[in-house]
């Protein structure tokens, strides 16, 4: 079985023993996948510390002028990035070719996706029609607005138009059960 059945027949899915007992395809092992995930983990990882640990760099990039870095915006980057190191958290799980790396690929996809469709929206609405009021720089929010349109490119490609990429496996049979 590949989890552990606990009393009552409810499944456990935390159990070490639903990683295993699968066969990947060798015709959609995830190889590109996983390499993405991989790419898109070491990006987080190197966004997320300059945002907690140097914010005020970060920030020089997108605000109007210096006097713009407010206590409240200098937090808030460095909220922002402990959450880009949270959202690395999914990635870094979808990477083993396990029965759980692979199940998690697809929702992990997903997820970014809304995000990036949430952040790109809006930059662009501020950046087009109140981005006076932001503190950023028109330009800073046009970036921020197209910098996520790529990955959010790539994961509808691979979602819809290559999903062997994902990956696939199946389940091995024991002898003798």
């Amino acid at each position: 079985m590949p989890y552990t059945l606990q009393p009552g027949g409810y499944i456990d899915p935390t159990s070490n023993s639903g990683s295993g007992d699968i066969e990947v395809d060798p015709n959609a092992p995830g190889g590109v996948m996983r390499f993405a995930l991989g790419f898109e983990t070491m990006a987080n990882v190197i966004g997320g510390t300059w945002m907690v640990f140097f914010p005020r760099s970060f920030l020089s990039m997108l605000v109007n002028s210096p006097s713009d870095m407010t206590p409240t915006a200098v937090t808030w980057t460095q909220v922002t990035g402990a959450l880009v190191y949270a959202l690395a958290t999914p990635l870094v799980l979808a990477i083993p070719n396990t029965r759980r790396g692979i199940e998690s690929r697809v929702p992990t996809y997903y997820t970014l996706s809304a995000g990036e469709v949430g952040v790109t929206a809006v930059a662009l609405y501020k950046a087009f029609v109140h981005g006076d009021d932001s503190g950023w720089s028109r330009n800073a929010l046009l970036g921020a607005g197209s910098v996520l349109l790529p990955a959010l490119a790539w994961r509808f490609y691979v979602l819809f138009g290559k999903p062997e990429w994902i990956g696939r496996y199946r389940e091995i049979s024991r002898k003798g059960k």
